[in-house]
């Protein structure tokens, strides 16, 4: 049995939110409300070395995820832990990467791998 996973690699985002659109579009999600959403903070630095940070907050509800195929960047991957040969696997062996409130059991299956540039965040 496929148990899916996403990865989102911050130091690829670019907060062009087409993951969100996307999302909103095939989910049919109403006016006001979101699934996803990829906050944008910043900037960051001083002139002209400016940087933006880009935090993706999304659901982990989908094994058909619209958000990864339309990401210009490839920062979204998408797979099956149970599967030893699928990308995932190799990605998260080799990347240093985090899940979002593990410590209250909610066994989350988006892994972040962190920006370089800030502080990792454990939202």
């Amino acid at each position: 049995m496929p148990k899916y996973a996403m990865i989102y690699d911050a130091q690829k985002c670019i907060g062009c939110q087409s993951c969100t659109i996307a999302c909103k579009s095939e989910n049919n999600v109403p006016e006001g409300f979101f699934r996803l959403q990829v906050k944008i903070k910043g900037p960051f630095g001083t002139s002209p070395n400016l940087h933006f940070k880009f935090e993706r907050h999304s659901c982990e509800m989908c094994e058909n995820t619209p958000c990864v195929s339309v990401c210009p960047t490839d920062a979204l991957v998408f797979g099956d832990l149970n599967a030893p040969n699928d990308s995932i696997h190799q990605i998260l062996a080799q990347k240093p990467h985090f899940t979002r409130k593990a410590h209250l059991g909610t066994k989350p299956k988006l892994f972040v791998l962190p920006e370089n540039k800030g502080g990792i965040s454990y939202e």
